[in-house]
């Protein structure tokens, strides 16, 4: 398994967390 290619799924997958939640809040904010 290689460890860069691990790293970028687990960045990938923390960056389309926070996009969700700020979407989120955004929209209950609203």
């Amino acid at each position: 398994m290689n460890i860069f290619r691990l790293a970028g799924d687990m960045t990938h997958l923390a960056s389309v967390l926070v996009l969700l939640l700020k979407i989120h809040t955004i929209k209950s904010c609203a």
